[in-house]
């Protein structure tokens, strides 16, 4: 009826929710998809009555992140916030790149979580550590620049996708992203702040001698080079 109706000229209404919901066409056998890029939605059938599985998966990923900031903040207190922020990298990278061999929604919803989980641990976790190494006359500073990788971090996304026509291949390229920042939090030493609320002053004073000799070296480097 739709082709003989593009045929007759007829105003062609089948793109809209109704005619595509409102019949009892199956996707993938009475009519395919000719799209560029690939999407979970059309390729799992999560349209018309199923729409709603769609949003689950976005549920469940701020389900983990709730999850996340809880057991994160007991986690940075006992063990440390080196540690818990690569763990929490560790687990938002492995889920990432796992979604990207998924084949069913079944699957992909228990990811979401763990994804959301290890996310709002590892971003908490660069704020500790970022606020906590900066000097108080800069913490505000640190603060601004540390909230606003989140924003940067949703345009580079955009642009990855832009370029990168399959969804698996979205999540392996975030997924190997995630994984490179866990790159600084390894060169930098536990939080001193940390070590002196835990008694561990001999490892905070080995911190504070670290970071001034790293400080000295810069400002020779820097001399050195006016």
């Amino acid at each position: 009826q739709w082709y003989q109706r593009r045929v007759r000229g007829e105003p062609d209404e089948f793109f809209n929710r109704s005619s595509i919901c409102d019949n009892s066409l199956e996707p993938q056998v009475d009519f395919k998809w000719k799209i560029d890029r690939t999407s979970y939605a059309l390729e799992w059938g999560l349209i018309c009555s199923d729409e709603k599985k769609g949003s689950n998966l976005k549920s469940f990923f701020f389900i983990g992140a709730f999850l996340g900031l809880i057991v994160g903040t007991t986690l940075f207190d006992r063990i440390g916030r080196k540690i818990t922020c690569l763990t929490g990298i560790a687990i938002t990278a492995l889920s990432s790149i796992a979604a990207t061999f998924v084949k069913s929604y079944g699957v992909m919803l228990p990811l979401r979580i763990a994804h959301g989980f290890g996310a709002f641990i590892a971003v908490t976790g660069v704020d500790l550590l970022s606020i906590e190494f900066t000097p108080t006359i800069l913490r505000n500073l640190a603060q601004l620049l540390s909230s606003s990788t989140w924003d940067l971090g949703s345009f580079l996304i955009v642009g990855i996708s832009y370029g990168v026509t399959k969804w698996h291949h979205i999540y392996l390229v975030g997924g190997c992203l995630l994984a490179l920042t866990a790159v600084p939090v390894l060169i930098y030493p536990e939080s001193p702040r940390f070590q002196l609320v835990k008694g561990r002053e001999k490892e905070a004073r080995s911190t504070f001698k670290k970071l001034s000799k790293d400080l000295q070296d810069q400002k020779k480097l820097l001399k050195t080079s006016s």
